[in-house]
């Protein structure tokens, strides 16, 4: 778990570092949502009085993001930082705020990059096949059995298998994809709450208040107020 209190003026921004790591972790996010969500932040916390020793902080925190999303697009450390020891190796080239931003985004975008590669290569097709599904129909009513049947494989053996690939069950995967496209809404217009959760492929609109709410702590009407 990672500590805000300790980030002084950082604490204000707590909620939107848990979203950020939210989408990038589900890879809900693509690349241009993800950077434009890492510039946000950047921006809130630049225009905040802070010295750089305190800026310092923020990075082991973003650092924190960077290495739960290796991990979960299933990389290796190596295939996005070229040198191993590349923490020391920041903390001691990076001077000034524009530093850091520009060290952030690198990281990001090659984090995308690895990640595009392994699609191509190193991730089962079937997996690629069924994550470019979910991210083209999302909005649809999809089942496990759909899927498997999509990419031809039995139902059983698509479960381990993408349990397996993508980190998660399936059925998780695709709901933090729909959260996460749920939350983008929110943020951006001014559509009613209950069509909101039917277009990005819930089927109760009370269900996708309370899955909400359970996992960003309060409703879509509360996050709507709050990042609008």
């Amino acid at each position: 778990m990672i500590f805000y209190e300790e980030v002084g003026v950082l604490k204000e921004n707590e909620e939107a570092m848990n979203l950020l790591l939210d989408g990038l972790r589900s890879q809900a996010m693509n690349r241009q949502e993800a950077v434009l969500a890492v510039e946000e932040l950047l921006e809130n916390i630049r225009t905040a009085p802070m010295p750089l020793n305190r800026f310092q902080k923020f990075f082991y925190i973003f650092l924190n993001i960077l290495m739960q999303m290796i991990s979960r697009m299933n990389l290796e450390i190596e295939d996005i930082f070229k040198n191993v020891d590349f923490v020391n190796e920041a903390l001691e080239t990076l001077e000034t705020f524009e530093d850091y931003h520009k060290w952030f985004l690198d990281a990001i975008n090659s984090i995308f990059d690895a990640a595009q590669k392994a699609a191509q290569g190193g991730v089962r097709k079937e997996v690629a096949k069924a994550i470019e599904y979910i991210r083209e129909n999302y909005m649809k009513e999809i089942s496990l059995d759909d899927v498997a049947k999509y990419v031809c494989v039995s139902k059983t053996y698509f479960s381990s298998m993408f349990k397996k690939e993508a980190g998660q069950k399936f059925s998780l995967y695709l709901l933090d994809f729909r959260l996460e496209k749920a939350c983008v809404l929110l943020r951006q217009g001014n559509k009613k709450i209950y069509n909101i959760a039917y277009d990005v492929g819930f089927q109760s609109h009370n269900y996708f208040n309370n899955i909400f709410k359970e996992r960003y702590g309060m409703t879509p009407k509360e996050y709507r107020k709050r990042y609008r």
